[in-house]
């Protein structure tokens, strides 16, 4: 499934990234760190506010309203 994904990306031109992980949760929370970090820089890089999103906060409430 990985190459697949990988071979369409790459045929299209798309970036890709691929991690392979052991299971723990060292590891987990340390792949997790990253792309954290890397999302921001994204954000950064395209002129995007990545704490400052209105659509996600209308999805925050819609979840509240219904877990209550």
């Amino acid at each position: 499934l990985c190459e697949g994904t990988r071979a369409a990306f790459s045929r299209a031109g798309r970036p890709f990234d691929a991690w392979r992980l052991a299971y723990s949760p060292h590891d987990v929370s340390y792949f997790m760190a990253i792309k954290m970090v890397e999302i921001l820089y994204e954000a950064y890089l395209m002129d995007v506010n990545p704490f400052n999103q209105p659509q996600v906060e209308l999805y925050k409430e819609e979840i509240r309203r219904r877990l209550v």
